[in-house]
């Protein structure tokens, strides 16, 4: 009993040692989160090739962060648009809801466009309403997209770089692990990010 302990604790330790692949890191914690996996296995790894089992954990922990924040994301996304905005749940909105949903580069144009619309002056605005003030603010985001690069556009924090998760953001619906691989070698030092010559590349 007492050898049978020592056996188990020693393969306990040697577990705790172990070094991990990339490829053992998506054999333990599943291919459907190949991408993301790889993306931050190369984080953690650098150039070493290998993750200890205290980062795998941490890949482990990461994941399972991202899918919570991701079912709560699909509850949020089978509401309307409109009851995303209309925190109070009252059945209108004002411009302080708006203004709390939409990006702050729109700020002017969007108290402008509510204005107009709650010609009453009311303070609020209903849905139908809303339904207007939203196409135009549409027509107005695809102004600015047509004037800007894909660089400036994928560049979601105007940081003058580019992450792994705006690059996937940009390229929606394509291949995301072959992005992901593709980012890693354009990214040897593993800084997380990437410059607009290597983004051309990446094109």
């Amino acid at each position: 009993m007492q050898k049978a302990r020592e056996v188990e604790g020693q393969g306990q330790q040697n577990e705790v040692h172990k070094q991990f692949t990339l490829e053992d890191a998506i054999e333990r914690l599943g291919d459907k989160h190949e991408a993301k996996i790889t993306r931050l296995f190369g984080k953690l790894a650098g150039n070493s090739g290998f993750i200890s089992q205290e980062q795998l954990t941490q890949i482990q922990e990461q994941l399972s962060q991202r899918t919570q924040e991701q079912q709560q994301n699909d509850v949020e996304g089978k509401k309307s648009e409109f009851d995303q905005i209309d925190t109070n749940q009252d059945g209108n909105l004002t411009l302080e809801e708006i203004l709390e949903f939409y990006d702050d580069r729109y700020e002017m144009k969007i108290t402008r466009l509510f204005e107009q619309a709650d010609k009453a002056s009311t303070g609020y605005i209903s849905k139908e309403n809303f339904g207007l003030l939203k196409q135009q603010l549409r027509m107005l985001k695809m102004k600015k997209r047509e004037q800007k690069s894909d660089f400036q556009i994928a560049d979601a924090d105007n940081d003058g770089k580019l992450t792994i998760e705006e690059i996937i953001e940009f390229f929606e619906g394509k291949d995301e692990m072959k992005i992901t691989k593709i980012f890693l070698k354009l990214d040897p030092e593993h800084t997380g990010y990437i410059s607009p010559s290597q983004f051309e590349q990446l094109k």
